[in-house]
């Protein structure tokens, strides 16, 4: 099966154009790591480390259907 996000050499394709699976390795690596130190110098607004995020949900709440709010069943 052809994977239609790799090259025929297994490398993932890419916006550099980097056919080596070391080589884009180590650009992801410097990449990632000056972003990182832009981020360091200047968090975003809305991810600033003086900020917590908001908490995760389900989108359900508390009591909502729960089981007691199904009708119960019966065998026949």
């Amino acid at each position: 099966m052809n994977d239609p996000y790799a090259m025929p050499n297994g490398v993932l394709r890419n916006k550099l154009g980097i056919t080596d699976h070391q080589r884009l390795a180590a650009a992801e690596a410097d990449i990632t790591r000056a972003r990182l130190a832009m981020l360091a110098e200047r968090p975003t607004p809305e991810r600033s480390s003086d900020v917590a995020p908001p908490p995760l949900t389900c989108g359900i709440s508390p009591g909502r259907n729960s089981s007691s709010d199904w009708p119960s069943r019966t065998a026949t």
